[in-house]
């Protein structure tokens, strides 16, 4: 039957959490972050306070860190798309559907799991 409800299912699931996680944790989260320290330079900066030299090297050694836990977070992130990848393949494998099932419900999933991603958040 077409789409494969077990594959929109997984990939709604998982992309949903996928795009999750990377928005709010991961590199998504970073470059939030990064922009609300360049806005406090800027402000900081105008007002010709004695704090904005202070600041820049604080962010320029902790940039470094920070950067590398958001990538590796965006990374690990992807696994939940794995396993819907798997729950997917494994349709097609027991011979459960069809490959053009399985794909459709994949691409119906994942967009559905994109538009409410956002939506929502």
């Amino acid at each position: 039957s077409f789409p494969s409800g077990h594959s929109s299912s997984s990939f709604v699931g998982f992309t949903l959490l996928t795009l999750f996680i990377h928005a709010n944790f991961g590199y998504g989260n970073y470059k939030r972050i990064q922009d609300q320290k360049r806005l406090h330079l800027l402000i900081a900066a105008a007002r010709h306070s004695s704090d904005s030299t202070s600041i820049i090297p604080d962010t320029l050694e902790t940039d470094a860190v920070s950067s590398l836990r958001a990538r590796v977070i965006s990374t690990l992130a992807l696994f939940p798309m794995g396993v819907a990848t798997y729950i997917a393949a494994q349709r097609v494998r027991y011979n459960m559907h069809f490959p053009a099932d399985v794909v459709g419900g994949s691409i119906m999933g994942g967009g559905i799991a994109v538009f409410v991603h956002g939506l929502w958040f």
